[in-house]
């Protein structure tokens, strides 16, 4: 490999980090201005990330305003510094995914060493973008119920979002949660994660055959754009899920959960009924699911270097009543009926000579367990499917800050699950 080559790959590589950093981060910008509101041209404006202490320093043009983009998501400290002028000082500053903040600061005359302190969140109303963008910030994520613990179920509760009952593809891995954004279709909805496509094969959703998407500890926000989103989203007509992952920090931190339901106090469905004795229908069948794992976070090297990684492990056992239509013991024996009186056999039923061959796929159904048809050949079967899914998530981020203008990250997820195939297979049972 040449150096050229090599040359090139990196650049491809950069060029890919800038696009991608476009819908996974946040800017900052603003007016400098003294305090009879005249713009200050060579200020120097420091942007601090609060978590990480990483800072970023830019200068105000001839206009007074300045422009720090592509900034990683958390809380921030703008300062603002000029001799002959206090620094000013604005603090609270929460930035979110795609965010563009709009921080103006003014100057008191005095001395630099002097700090003149606004705390107070960015102006809530986004007054560079037209993009109508719905923000599920971590603590929703954190504390409201999850079923499954799929994040993308917190998108539902955004305005224009609407989950679809029928749709086609219900195959395995495709059955996690389906958007339709705006009224577009299912598959025009862009799922992201740091800015890359999580979407399966079938291009609905990032579900897994399990039906969920797990990780949600390792989510720090994500937005949900629902109208006007610009070209930076890429190849998608319908609405973007925009998430980005957690990072680590300067200060150690982690978590220890588990998740545990079961059939306790869930109620029967009508069709649910005692595999050993199909005729009670006095409790459902057998159903239990835990959740467990870690997320543990912090420094590798202060102010520079950081890592997050966390497990969550699936482990679902749900029983489902099946009824299945088998043959009689007449059927088996080719005993048919056929309105007509056989005086040998005295019967109203036909001796049909069954085949040796046939008599082995014959033995692998059960016999009847439940209704038997007039005509005495097929009946119901009805028993208890157990469909075991087992689902293994993991999650390892390392982020590095070579300078205060350049940054890389690189993340590794595996999701690894399985699931009884004979759920989706409409065979019957085999004895």
């Amino acid at each position: 490999m040449t150096r050229n080559t090599i040359s090139l790959m990196f650049v491809l590589l950069l060029v890919s980090g800038v696009v991608w950093a476009q819908v996974t981060t946040g800017t900052i910008s603003g007016t400098v201005s003294d305090e009879t509101g005249g713009v200050l041209p060579g200020v120097e404006v420091i942007v601090t990330n609060i978590d990480t202490g990483v800072e970023r320093a830019v200068v105000t043009g001839d206009e007074g305003r300045y422009n720090a983009p592509s900034l990683s998501l958390g809380a921030y400290e703008v300062s603002a510094g000029l001799a002959g002028f206090q620094t000013g000082v604005r603090s609270g500053i929460t930035l979110n995914v795609g965010a563009e903040a709009v921080i103006d600061i003014r100057l008191s005359i005095g001395s630099i060493s002097e700090r003149v302190v606004v705390e107070g969140e960015a102006p809530l109303v986004e007054s560079t973008s037209s993009t109508i963008t719905n923000l599920v910030d971590d603590k929703k994520i954190r504390d409201l119920p999850l079923n499954g613990r799929s994040f993308t179920q917190l998108a539902a509760l955004q305005a224009g979002v609407a989950v679809p009952r029928h749709f086609e593809n219900v195959q395995p891995g495709n059955e996690g949660d389906k958007l339709s954004i705006g009224g577009t279709r299912i598959t025009q909805t862009a799922f992201l994660m740091d800015g890359t496509d999580i979407r399966n094969h079938f291009g609905t959703t990032p579900g897994s055959v399990a039906g969920v998407l797990l990780g949600v500890d390792t989510v720090r926000e994500f937005s949900v754009v629902t109208t006007g989103a610009s070209a930076e989203y890429g190849i998608f007509t319908g609405g973007v899920i925009n998430a980005v992952s957690r990072s680590g920090t300067n200060e150690l931190h982690g978590s220890i959960f588990e998740f545990h339901r079961n059939s306790a106090l869930d109620a029967r469905n009508f069709f649910d009924r005692d595999p050993n004795n199909p005729l009670e229908r006095s409790k459902p069948p057998h159903f239990i699911r835990n959740q467990f794992g870690f997320t543990v976070g912090g420094p590798i090297v202060e102010d520079r270097t950081f890592i997050f990684g966390s497990y969550e492990g699936l482990r679902d056992r749900l029983t489902i009543t099946r009824t299945a239509r088998v043959p009689t013991e007449n059927g088996r024996n080719g005993n048919f009926p056929n309105g007509t009186f056989n005086f040998l056999t005295r019967s109203f039923t036909t001796q049909i000579p069954v085949s040796p061959d046939a008599l082995p796929f014959f033995e692998a159904y059960p016999l009847p367990n439940d209704q038997i048809f007039p005509d005495d050949e097929t009946g119901f079967f009805v028993f208890g499917d157990a469909v075991p899914t087992n689902e293994d998530f993991f999650m390892v981020k390392i982020d590095h800050n070579f300078t205060d203008n350049h940054s890389f990250f690189v993340r590794y997820t595996m999701d690894d699950s399985e699931k009884n195939p004979f759920l989706y297979s409409g065979i019957g049972p085999t004895g």
